[in-house]
């Protein structure tokens, strides 16, 4: 099954230094590593992820298997992408979503839809609340990796569709630098991983 990686680079922050190299460098080194894809795409074009997403499917029509690897998640590793795709390969799904367990407790500000205007909606059962511990099967996506199969890309023009594979990434490879303060995150993991590699 033939398989691209699309990593977008267009926006500034992409080529932001981050632990000496550039920001999307981390991942495409990771991408690489992999070993895992007939070509690997760095997407300079603005635009949408889904749309970014459409527009490679059209241009490269003999890729079957496509990945999403945002540069925000400088931490996934290689292993990562090689698991992901290994779910992305059953025939039971149709698209695989990174994700990370975490079992929280979600409110949605100005919910439209409501019986009295917008209002605040839990997204559990706040008189039946359990222990964060209990709350084995929630999870958060984390933006890390995606794969899906171009009949997917076809029907919906989207990076999620059809039957979905979740593919559990531990939280330490799961934060995104997408904030000041999740930057420095990323980036004291990072050093604190390099630095390990060293001794």
């Amino acid at each position: 099954m033939k398989t691209a990686a699309i990593i977008p680079i267009a926006e500034r922050f992409a080529k932001k230094d981050f632990c000496g190299k550039q920001l999307y460098e981390w991942t495409e080194k990771a991408a690489k590593k992999s070993k895992l894809f007939d070509n690997i795409i760095l997407e300079d074009r603005e635009g949408e992820l889904n749309d970014l997403l459409v527009i490679n499917a059209r241009e490269h029509p003999e890729i079957e298997l496509w990945c999403i690897l945002p540069v925000t998640a400088p931490l996934r590793i290689a292993k990562d992408i090689q698991k992901a795709h290994k779910k992305a390969q059953a025939k039971k799904y149709d698209s695989v979503v990174s994700v990370c367990h975490n079992p929280i407790y979600g409110w949605v500000k100005d919910a439209v839809g409501m019986p009295h205007g917008k209002q605040a909606i839990a997204l559990y059962h706040y008189q039946r609340t359990q222990i964060k511990q209990s709350r084995d099967n929630w999870y958060l996506e984390n933006g890390a990796i995606y794969f899906m199969k171009l009949h997917i890309v076809n029907l919906f023009g989207s990076k999620i569709g059809g039957s979905v594979g979740l593919y559990e990434m531990p939280r330490e490879r799961s934060f995104e630098a997408t904030t000041p303060v999740d930057w420095k995150i990323c980036e004291f993991l990072m050093k604190e991983r390099i630095n390990d590699k060293s001794k």
